[in-house]
């Protein structure tokens, strides 16, 4: 018989009814059983669409994990793992400037691997890092860009926010919170300017402005923010002197 059941994606039942209620009988029978089930999906079962209430109800009883993206030292390893798996032991460097650059999950990693041997292969040279720079820019990965991305998925992962509610309209006090922290690395850490934040969250320039003048006064008078922001200042700064990332501290307008 069947001890555990692994649902990938599940997501992508979304209204598909006469599916979910079958699914819906058979985690019942399972679950008498005592068997594990497994699901992951891109959403909580809350915040799924067209989603039958009777499975939605299921698949919220049970232990919610957010798996979040693999940090600097865990992508490298990935790399160089699924490298070995094609018979290949990849450069220093070239292990390195992918795990820099690609901030995916585990697929995007992959895909990055055996994208890099089919370039060598095709191109008959050795995979080095001039190739890997070939292949970032050909998947549209700017040089740069994933330090920004780096500092939204730590803030996020840390307040236990997903990263696309940062940059919707929503002006939900938690939610406004994390966009205020987010905005105040970016510009501290990185020296982003107004206008570049401004477009990066779709806000006016005014908002920045208040959101940043807002949360500095708050780091002021709450000293159990300010803990928190030491700490997220070290993670950060630590994640960025990996990269080999100056960290900078200079504000300008």
């Amino acid at each position: 018989g069947c001890d555990i059941l692994l649902l990938e994606e599940i997501h992508f039942l979304s209204g598909k009814e006469y599916t979910q209620n079958e699914l819906a009988f058979l985690l019942d029978y399972l679950l008498d059983q005592g068997k594990t089930v497994v699901f992951t999906s891109l959403n909580l079962p809350q915040e799924l669409q067209k989603m039958e209430n009777s499975l939605r109800s299921r698949l919220s009883s049970g232990l919610l994990i957010r798996l979040n993206s693999p940090d600097f030292a865990t992508r490298k390893k990935i790399i160089r793992h699924k490298a070995k798996k094609q018979g290949y032991d990849f450069p220093y460097e070239v292990v390195e400037y992918l795990a820099r650059q690609i901030r995916g999950d585990v697929r995007q990693l992959e895909s990055a691997v055996l994208g890099l041997i089919a370039r060598s292969s095709l191109l008959k040279e050795p995979i080095n890092l001039s190739l890997a720079k070939e292949l970032v820019e050909e998947i549209g990965i700017k040089e740069g860009s994933n330090q920004v991305e780096m500092i939204i998925e730590t803030v996020c992962r840390f307040f236990g926010v997903p990263r696309e509610d940062i940059f919707s309209s929503s002006r939900k006090k938690e939610l406004t919170f994390v966009r205020q922290v987010t905005i105040y690395f970016l510009r501290i850490l990185l020296n982003k300017s107004l206008k570049e934040l401004s477009n990066l969250f779709k806000r006016e320039h005014s908002t920045v402005i208040y959101n940043l003048k807002t949360f500095e006064n708050k780091l002021k008078r709450d000293l159990g923010l300010k803990v928190k922001v030491d700490y997220l200042f070290k993670e950060i700064s630590k994640e960025l002197s990996q990269e080999g990332s100056e960290i900078k501290y200079k504000l300008n307008g």
